[in-house]
């Protein structure tokens, strides 16, 4: 080998082509849940008409919750597991790829960022449901607790619809465009979530559980978290 050679060999740095593991994370929740969709397509060709005219059609949602058929309900229980993944990567998405997002992760910590998402994301839908079925068994409200979180789940189906799309894109796009899509997520989280207010606050009206429970509902829900956000405050 002549002498030039070698030294340009040592004055030369290979180039090093890291993979970016975000990228395989997002393409392999696309995959897993566009072949749930079509599954769900397949096998139940009115679950997406059923899901968009409970999730709008508050009227006739309580109805349509004890006419519907085993094939429609079994389909339901997939979407809502496939909108818990589908918002699950559109948090990781959007945090991962933030362009103001300085913190950098290793490929382990990637992974283990994805799957604590998904963790949380379980967990306070668990503990969402665990709240109504108490105060559901307290009130003696069972089936205006059915009716609003049978509401509640095809909403969040509908949302990780609408979501999945955008998220997969995020890894592959830049500048503004990745920035649009970001947002674009965070609207539609937004709206989602004001659209649930609103309707949990029209149906708690409607039953008059305001009317009587006012004080304990305030006591509850605004200063009880204050005080257990103070102690653990305390203690940190």
């Amino acid at each position: 080998m002549p002498y030039s050679s070698i030294v340009l060999e040592m004055l030369m740095h290979p180039i090093e082509r890291h993979a970016d593991y975000g990228q395989f994370i997002i393409l392999g929740v696309s995959v897993l849940l566009l072949i749930t969709y079509v599954i769900v397509k397949i096998f139940s060709p009115k679950s997406y008409n059923h899901l968009f005219f409970v999730t709008f059609n508050r009227e006739g949602a309580r109805s349509v919750f004890s006419d519907t058929s085993l094939a429609v309900k079994q389909a339901d229980l997939f979407l809502l597991v496939a909108s818990v993944v589908s918002i699950s990567g559109s948090i990781y998405a959007s945090y991962r790829y933030y362009p103001h997002n300085t913190i950098i992760l290793s490929d382990p910590q990637t992974i283990l960022v994805f799957l604590v998402i998904i963790v949380a994301v379980v967990s306070i839908l668990f503990l969402k449901i665990l709240i109504y079925n108490y105060f559901a068994w307290l009130f003696d409200m069972q089936e205006q607790m059915t009716v609003y979180l049978n509401s509640f789940f095809h909403s969040m189906s509908l949302l990780g619809l609408l979501v999945f799309p955008i998220f997969t894109l995020i890894p592959f796009v830049g500048g503004i465009l990745l920035n649009v899509l970001i947002y674009l997520i965070i609207l539609l989280a937004g709206l989602w979530f004001i659209y649930n207010t609103i309707r949990f606050f029209r149906q708690s009206f409607k039953i008059k559980f305001f009317n009587h429970y006012s004080i304990l509902y305030f006591c509850i829900f605004e200063i009880l978290p204050i005080i257990v956000s103070i102690r653990l405050l305390g203690n940190l």
